[in-house]
């Protein structure tokens, strides 16, 4: 190494290092956690219903199942609206055994799940209904949710910051400091839903108009903030 780059080398390790007497000092910090929550009706529907068909040969219990599953997407078309999404997305076939060992087959069974997505949230009841009248036997969930979950969420996610900004400034003041900065902001935030359990829709829709509520669904957001003090 020539004696320019042994000068440069020297200056840097000279920058680097603290002047003689001087500790370096840590950073006098502040941690906050605060969740806020925003309510909003619900706007969307997400209702998952089976037809499930059994017979003692596998075709037969094919047949049956195609048969109504095809009575249940027209009744569902019938009563969803233009804008609503229907789509299948399971399906299964399966022996089923009889009681003993060893286990004998005593049939099959055929299971088709469809699912209904709809805008029109007060319409949930009718299309239960609407479902168990066409041959739907199975209904395995119901849920609410918001097209615009996401922005709800930020509006949650600014509260709880403000909410943690005030209390970070109340602990500083307890303490005879201010906050100077924000050093870090950790954010999470679960997704909004309401669901009916599996044991209940079956209960309220087997007699009159089944009574279903979608009410105002809660988006909650959190956040961790870490804020630099000094008195």
């Amino acid at each position: 190494m020539n004696r320019a780059g042994i000068l440069a080398a020297f200056l840097v390790l000279c920058l680097a290092l603290p002047l003689s007497g001087q500790v370096p000092t840590q950073l006098a910090t502040v941690t906050v956690s605060e969740s806020a929550s925003v309510s909003a009706p619900a706007n969307r529907v997400r209702i998952s219903l089976a037809v499930e068909s059994d017979a003692t040969e596998a075709g037969e219990a094919v047949r049956r199942n195609a048969a109504q599953t095809e009575t249940l997407i027209k009744a569902l078309k019938k009563a969803a609206g233009r804008e609503d999404k229907l789509e299948t997305t399971g399906y299964s076939l399966n022996p089923v055994y009889g009681r003993g060992t060893p286990q004998v087959t005593t049939g099959y069974r055929v299971r088709n799940t469809v699912i209904l997505t709809s805008k029109e949230v007060e319409k949930a009841g009718a299309f239960i209904d609407a479902a168990a009248e066409a041959g739907a036997n199975r209904i395995d969930s119901l849920s609410f949710a918001h097209d615009q979950a996401e922005s709800l969420r930020d509006q949650a996610a600014v509260q709880a910051i403000k909410q943690a900004m005030k209390t970070a400034e109340r602990l500083a003041a307890a303490a005879g400091m201010r906050i100077l900065r924000v050093i870090n902001i950790e954010y999470g935030s679960p997704g909004p839903e309401v669901r009916f359990s599996r044991a209940v829709l079956a209960e309220v829709g087997a007699g009159a108009p089944t009574p279903i509520e979608a009410g105002d669904l809660s988006v909650s957001a959190t956040v961790r903030m870490t804020f630099e003090i000094r008195k």
